[in-house]
């Protein structure tokens, strides 16, 4: 319940805009485009695809609308062929059990 009454008292907390512009605009001069323009080329060149995964509302969602906003990244969505695979090789069960066996501990 403690953190219950601590949401509500969030919850009426009034934003400060003025404090939340002052945070915006200190990312926006520090990430200026003398800033980005040092730091082109960073990366991997790697094709080895890249799968975002995670629990239910855990921003899995928002991570892969950011990466696919790039022009060479292509997001799949979620994909259900993948829980039939682990399902198909028996991977689903497994993990099932393995991570049940600490909660029945």
């Amino acid at each position: 319940i403690d953190h219950y009454l601590k949401a509500k008292t969030f919850a009426t907390q009034k934003l400060d805009i003025a404090a939340y512009r002052k945070k915006v605009d200190l990312l926006i001069e520090l990430f200026d485009a003398e800033l980005l323009a040092a730091k082109a080329g960073f990366g991997a060149p790697s094709e080895v695809p890249v799968f975002v995964v995670g629990m239910p509302r855990s921003g899995t969602t928002l991570t892969e609308q950011i990466c696919s906003s790039h022009p060479e990244v292509h997001g799949a969505g979620e994909l259900a062929k993948l829980r039939r695979i682990a399902i198909a090789c028996g991977l689903h069960e497994e993990v099932g059990r393995v991570l049940g066996e600490p909660v029945k501990s």
